[in-house]
C-alpha cells in the first residue's frame, strides 16, 4: 500500500513538472522579442528612389596623400526599407546598404559626436574611438566595371571617430565583406574601408535617413506593394479611465 502511494506520489510530481516546464517554455516563446536575423539580403535591382547626393572622405592609396574625397549618392529601396549609399573607389562602385535599426544607429551616434565635438570632448590618440559607437550588421554589393560580376555579402557597420591630419572626423567603418558562389571555393574579397565625415557631412546623411523623409519619397504606384494586406485601425488616443 506505502509503495503504491510512493508511485502514485512520484508519478503526479513528474506530470506537474513536465506541465511546469511545458507553460514556461509557452510563456518565453509568446513575450519574449523575436530574435533579429543575423543576415539579410537586398536585390540591386529593387525598385529604388534616388534621395540625395552629399561628399565623403576615403584613404587615398598613394602613400602620405591627404584624404580622396569623393561622392555619394542616398538611394532608397522601399520594399526592402534600406538606404544605400553609393560611392565609387579606385574603380569600384560600392552599394552600402542599412536597415532601419542601423539608420536609427547612426542618427543616435551623430547626435553623441555633436556634442562631443561641442564640448571639445574628443579623444585625439585613441584607436578605440573608430569604434566607440556600435556595431551593426549591413549588406555590400560590390563591383569593379559595369559589365563585370557583382559581389555582395552582410558586412559589419562600425561607428566612431578618428581624428585625420589634426582634424576630426565621424567614421563609418565598412567590414571586410567575402563573396562566394555556390558550389566553388574561391571567393571576391572586399577589405576593411573608412569612409570619413565632417561633422557637416553625417548631418547630410543623418537627414537622408529621416523616417518622413523616406516614406514621402514612394510614388503612390509602390505603395501597394509594400504591405498589400495591411490592416489599418485608429483606435482611439484619449487616455483609459481605470
Amino acid at each position: 500500500m506505502i509503495t503504491s502511494m510512493k508511485n502514485v506520489c512520484v508519478k503526479a510530481i513528474f506530470i506537474f513538472l513536465i506541465f511546469s516546464l511545458s507553460s514556461c517554455a509557452f510563456i518565453k516563446s509568446v513575450f519574449s522579442p523575436p530574435v533579429k536575423p543575423e543576415t539579410f539580403k537586398v536585390s540591386y535591382n529593387s525598385p529604388q528612389i534616388p534621395i540625395g547626393i552629399t561628399e565623403a572622405q576615403f584613404d587615398n592609396p598613394v602613400p602620405f596623400a591627404n584624404l580622396k574625397k569623393a561622392a555619394v549618392n542616398v538611394i532608397y529601396y522601399p520594399l526592402e526599407d534600406c538606404v544605400c549609399l553609393n560611392y565609387k573607389i579606385n574603380s569600384i562602385n560600392f552599394y552600402q546598404f542599412w536597415t532601419k535599426d542601423a539608420r536609427d544607429l547612426f542618427n543616435k551616434a551623430v547626435n553623441s559626436y555633436n556634442e562631443e565635438f561641442n564640448s571639445q570632448a574628443l579623444v585625439r590618440r585613441n584607436s578605440k574611438t573608430k569604434n566607440l559607437y556600435g556595431t551593426i550588421l549591413g549588406f555590400l554589393i560590390w563591383q569593379e566595371f559595369r559589365f563585370t560580376e557583382q559581389a555582395n555579402s552582410n558586412m559589419d557597420i562600425i561607428l566612431g571617430y578618428q581624428f585625420k591630419s589634426r582634424s576630426p572626423f565621424f567614421t563609418i567603418t565598412q567590414g571586410e565583406a567575402v563573396y562566394r558562389k555556390p558550389y566553388e571555393k574561391d571567393g571576391m574579397t572586399s577589405g576593411e574601408k573608412f569612409i570619413y565625415l565632417t561633422k557637416a557631412q553625417a548631418e547630410d546623411i543623418a537627414s537622408f535617413f529621416d523616417d518622413e523623409l523616406l516614406a514621402n519619397s514612394i510614388p503612390e504606384e509602390l505603395r501597394a506593394l509594400l504591405r498589400p494586406n495591411l490592416i489599418i485601425r485608429t483606435g482611439s488616443s484619449d487616455a483609459d479611465v481605470y
